[in-house]
């Protein structure tokens, strides 16, 4: 594959990263009651705020964490899909060659497919 269009292809990648990333901000800042005018322009659809729904699910937090209280599922997607974004962007503006970056591409293939496993399993149980 060309060395242009494996460029373009973590550029998405990066781009689908910050997405996630977006959302799971939002959702955040929703479960904590402190939504904001992207929070509501993403959630709002319908007269339904969509966001406030899954932020009050049983399935919204880790509950009763000591010294912490709630926490947020969405925080460890916000971690996660921001990390992989950072990687795809460090991957598409990288000057090394494909075969020195063998350690970084194996990381962001696990945390991406630990996403969408994630992501499917909280589909699964909504």
């Amino acid at each position: 594959m060309k060395k242009s269009m494996v460029k373009i292809i973590y550029g998405m990648a990066a781009i689908a990263g910050l997405t996630g990333f977006f959302v799971s901000a939002a959702l955040v800042f929703e479960f904590f009651g402190s939504a904001f005018a992207m929070t509501d322009a993403l959630c709002a659809r319908g007269g339904v705020n969509s966001c406030m729904e899954v932020s009050v699910s049983v399935y919204a937090a880790l509950r009763d964490i000591p010294l912490m209280g709630d926490l947020p599922i969405a925080a460890a997607g916000m971690v996660l899909y921001g990390f992989c974004a950072f990687l795809f962007i460090k991957f598409t503006i990288s000057k090394k060659e494909e075969r020195d970056m063998e350690t970084e591409y194996a990381l962001a293939f696990v945390l991406s497919f630990t996403a969408a496993v994630a992501d499917l399993g909280l589909l699964g149980v909504s």
